[in-house]
């Protein structure tokens, strides 16, 4: 779950970052842009091994080739 200084959803996080812009805040809006960044590199790293490794660590499900 996305919580970005407090908010829940890219919608909000995307609008902060414009409004910080706006208001000539570019340091805050950096940081907003930063963090957000971040939390989608982890959910896709997350994502991506989720349940789908063997007792071995070899990947299984999508991306097989047999």
């Amino acid at each position: 779950m996305i919580d970005i200084n407090g908010l829940t959803n890219e919608t909000d996080v995307l609008t902060s970052i414009k409004e910080n812009i706006q208001d000539g805040n570019t340091d805050t809006a950096i940081d907003l842009i930063n963090q957000l960044i971040e939390y989608h590199e982890e959910k896709y790293r997350d994502d991506k091994h989720q349940g789908r490794l063997d007792e071995n660590g070899m990947s299984i499900g999508r991306g097989r080739l047999w």
